[in-house]
Parts: structure tokens; C-alpha cells; sequence
């Protein structure tokens, strides 16, 4: 019983998940980050979406990224040539897709 309740949670999480990501609009764009965008920076990739953690795109490793978590936060309405720190390391925006 106790194994099927965490199985229920896990699902729900998965449904949430699954409706976050269809209200992204691929097709929106603009120079600042906002939820849907694809930003390169100089210590990394990141898709802010959903919390999925670190996924292989082409051999090229994205970090899929909830808007709500701290560097989620921090990156929101940045552009591209912004910099900022997240738990001491420094970040520069290189590019915002």
C-alpha cells in the first residue's frame, strides 16, 4: 500500500511535469530569459523547463532547469552578455535562444 501511494506521487509529479511542458511555446523568443528559453553560458547549457536535471543533447550535456529553482531564479529576465553567481560560481550569458 505504502509502495503504491509513492508510485501515485511519483506519477502526479510526472503529470505536472508533462502539463508544464506543454504550455511552453516553442516558437515564442526574445533576448531575455523566460520559461522555454535554451541559454548558453560559459559554464554550461540550460533549458529552463522543468526539473529534470542533466540530460545528453548531441553529446552536448543541457541542464533542464525549473524556473522556480535558485539559478532558475537568478537567470530569469537576464540577456545575453549578463553575469551573475549561484552558490559561488560565476556564470556569463553567452547566448539566449
Amino acid at each position: 500500500q505504502q509502495e503504491q501511494a509513492q508510485l501515485g506521487s511519483q506519477l502526479q509529479a510526472w503529470e505536472n511535469m508533462n502539463e508544464e511542458l506543454g504550455r511552453i511555446d516553442p516558437q515564442q523568443s526574445g533576448s531575455s530569459v523566460f520559461t522555454g528559453s535554451f541559454i548558453k553560458t560559459s559554464q554550461g547549457n540550460f533549458f529552463v523547463a522543468v526539473a529534470l536535471g542533466r540530460i545528453s543533447v548531441n553529446n552536448e550535456d543541457v541542464f533542464v532547469i525549473s524556473p522556480k529553482s535558485p539559478i532558475g531564479q537568478v537567470m530569469l529576465n537576464l540577456e545575453a552578455g549578463n553575469e551573475f553567481q549561484v552558490n559561488g560560481r560565476s556564470y556569463k550569458i553567452t547566448e539566449v535562444l
